[in-house]
């Protein structure tokens, strides 16, 4: 019985002995693991972090300069196009006191097309002004302009689509036909229009 209780006591103290031991395994195992996860591994994962936020950083401001630099680019391209296009219009716009230039100019562009003027009547008396833009507005007036001519249809067709290659700047409104037995092949063409013009004093050294 003594010898029972003796091995029992044994048995318990190896036990309580074992028991120790393993949990100061288990302690010191998990004090190394937060010495290890405070000194290397949180400041690594915290390196990491910073570097990934640099890198995100600089992404950005390289994806952002490109696109500046593109946008700028356009928008260098489309103001040039449109001083190109306002130089352009501004070259087609004569004055008032040109039309006998402008007429003469008429009828040898109408020559070149197959196609004689017989009369050209513009309407002095009725000056459309121009809507001004603000700021320094020229008076700029559409006079109507009557053109009669005689020729072949086809050629009528490209007087009026190619009339954008005139030094003035000529809108044409309305076109009418008439055949006459007379001069068949030919028909009588009468071109209706407007001439943007400047209403002013010509300065000198302009065109015209």
């Amino acid at each position: 019985m003594e010898k029972e209780n003796a091995g029992k006591i044994v048995l318990e103290d190896l036990d309580k002995s074992f028991l120790r031991k393993y949990g100061l395994l288990m302690l010191l195992s998990v004090l190394l693991l937060l010495v290890w996860f405070m000194m290397f591994y949180k400041p690594l994962q915290a390196r990491i972090t910073t570097y990934a936020a640099q890198i995100s950083a600089w992404s950005q401001k390289i994806r952002m300069a490109t696109v500046s630099d593109a946008a700028i680019r356009g928008i260098e391209q489309n103001v040039q196009s449109l001083e190109r296009e306002i130089d352009e219009i501004e070259e087609k716009i004569y004055y008032l006191e040109d039309m006998p230039v402008i007429a003469r100019d008429l009828v040898n562009y109408a020559r070149r097309h197959g196609l004689s003027v017989t009369a050209m009547t513009p309407t002095y008396d009725v000056l459309f002004p121009v809507k001004q833009v603000e700021g320094d507005s020229k008076p700029l007036v559409k006079l109507p302009v009557e053109i009669e001519m005689t020729g072949r249809f086809v050629n009528a067709g490209k007087f009026i689509e190619d009339v954008g290659q005139l030094p003035f700047a000529f809108a044409p409104d309305g076109v009418q036909f008439s055949a006459d037995a007379l001069i068949y092949p030919r028909i009588h063409i009468k071109v209706k229009g407007f001439l943007f013009l400047l209403n002013e004093e010509k300065k000198p050294g302009k065109k015209g």
